[in-house]
């Protein structure tokens, strides 16, 4: 089946997560496509020149994909006649924007995730035809039963996408599945049209575990990772030492923190790393099938480890290449990949201040703490806390409002508390 093929953009994308009760099982996650990538520049555009209301919105959004970005993938990629295929457009439009709404609750720092078994999810929402789903998609990868545990990542996207589906016809459905994955798979084919450059090839290659060990082997011999480890263990015990008149409830996630940082030790094995694509046979001056037969090997022995468990150093996901530091909440950890450790926010050498230090990787770890901090907390009593205080700061309309807008809130707390706070931690070092 599809899968891999289309991406974040099948109707339900599966991949891995650790089973709640013990954070070392790999167990088998679903969750809704991520459509940001091909209605979001869409959506904005729209937003700038048009401002719709409310109820003008979905439709001038269905009708700007359509025009916009549908028409012109037809005729390029489909060699279609826009005006011949005008319907079938009109429906993939339809369908991409009821999916983009119904999934978008689901991008939070901390995404609302359901626990249950295999066949508890079959019999909660039997309109999906689930079963027939994983037999299509997984039991050739994964020997799945009923009685294992799933991992569900916005449970009422499912629910919503069963009254999509009852409301779409099956040529529908098929165009849109045909459309995302011809859009996914289009990256890794040259075209004059969108100038693809070595760049581009070195960000699909990266995205590969056999490039990331290529990297590790040469980043790796001059990172000193346990005591990069335990300069972040005391930026946390320091964290908790500035918020110790804090309630201990409000305090859990950040007690239970933990740091994955670098890379897991496995991509030292190149016996292990090499294991998924040791029996493809690849034509070296065919790059598109290449890179595409070498991404699904690897992403099937991913899967495969479903049921397996993880080594202590590594979690379901690490993307060493990328520069950007995550916070895994099914975990409790933050992942501080190898890319992100590279100058100048790596740990310097004995011979550089302290200062410059914390002013590169402490405070970019110590933002990120603050926000698993004050995620954790009771919006209710925030509110409460900082309404009074900058309700003075507005002009008379605003001082008269019911409530704070929560984008004023938000501002408030990066912008003033945990500026404080953070500064607080660095001085006392």
């Amino acid at each position: 089946m599809l899968d891999w093929y289309a991406g974040n953009y099948n109707l339900i994308v599966y991949d891995r997560d650790v089973h709640p009760q013990d954070r070392s099982k790999i167990i088998l996650q679903i969750k809704p496509p991520d459509l940001t990538p091909i209605v979001g520049p869409i959506e904005r555009n729209l937003i700038d020149l048009a401002k719709p209301s409310p109820t003008e919105f979905e439709p001038l959004l269905q009708l700007s994909l359509r025009q916009n970005l549908l028409s012109a993938f037809a005729r390029d990629s489909l060699l279609r006649d826009p005006r011949d295929v005008q319907s079938q457009l009109d429906e993939v439009a339809r369908l991409m924007v009821d999916l983009y709404i119904s999934a978008r609750q689901s991008a939070s720092l901390t995404p609302n995730t359901t626990y249950m078994t295999i066949g508890e999810m079959f019999q909660a929402l039997p309109q999906l035809y689930l079963r027939e789903f994983f037999d299509a998609q997984l039991s050739n990868i994964y020997k799945w039963t009923e009685s294992d545990f799933l991992s569900i990542q916005d449970y009422d996207y499912f629910a919503r996408l069963s009254d999509i589906m009852a409301q779409t016809s099956r040529q529908a459905v098929a165009n849109y599945l045909v459309t995302v994955t011809i859009w996914n798979l289009r990256q890794y084919s040259y075209s004059p049209r969108d100038q693809f450059g070595w760049r581009e090839c070195v960000d699909q290659i990266s995205s590969l575990e056999i490039g990331s060990k290529m990297y590790v082997d040469k980043a790796s011999q001059s990172m000193n990772l346990p005591k990069t480890i335990e300069f972040l263990q005391n930026l946390k015990i320091d964290f908790l030492s500035v918020h110790r008149s804090t309630p201990l409830q409000y305090l859990s996630n950040i007690n239970r923190l933990g740091f994955y940082v670098g890379f897991p030790r496995r991509l030292l094995n190149e016996e292990l790393v090499w294991r998924p694509v040791s029996q493809l046979s690849l034509n070296e001056s065919d790059y598109f099938n290449s890179i595409i037969r070498v991404g699904k090997a690897e992403r099937d022995y991913s899967i495969s480890q479903i049921g397996t468990y993880l080594d202590s150093d590594d979690t379901t996901n690490f993307p060493i290449t990328q520069p950007t530091m995550l916070y895994n909440s099914h975990v409790g950890a933050i992942v501080i990949p190898l890319a992100f450790i590279e100058p100048p926010i790596y740990l310097p050498g004995d011979e550089i201040p302290m200062y410059g230090i914390y002013s590169s990787l402490g405070i970019t770890t110590l933002q990120m703490i603050s926000k698993v901090f004050w995620q954790g907390l009771d919006k209710s009593s925030q509110l409460e806390c900082l309404d009074n205080l900058f309700r003075g700061f507005l002009d008379a309309n605003r001082q008269r409002s019911p409530s704070i807008e929560p984008e004023l809130l938000s501002t408030i707390e990066c912008s003033v508390v945990e500026k404080d706070r953070n500064q607080e931690v660095i001085m006392k070092q």
